[in-house]
């Protein structure tokens, strides 16, 4: 059987990914918001990279991309 999992979910000794991180490669942040469904789910390089220009969280067609910049 496998190890019991923690308060988040995860196995204990997994690490957590940070909340930032992009949805679809897992590894770069966050760093741009899709117009006009607002969600920011995605790094800009894999936003680039969708097949088609729909969110990956709602489908909503994307109209516009906006780069967000932490300050």
């Amino acid at each position: 059987m496998g190890e019991p999992l923690n308060a988040t979910g995860l196995q204990d000794g997994q690490d957590n990914q940070p909340d930032n991180t992009c949805v679809i490669c897992l590894d770069q942040p966050r760093n741009c918001v899709l117009l006009y469904c607002g969600h920011v789910c995605c790094c800009f390089r894999c936003y680039q990279a969708l097949p088609q220009p729909r969110c990956p969280i709602c489908r909503q067609a994307i109209i516009r991309v906006a780069t967000l910049y932490h300050a």
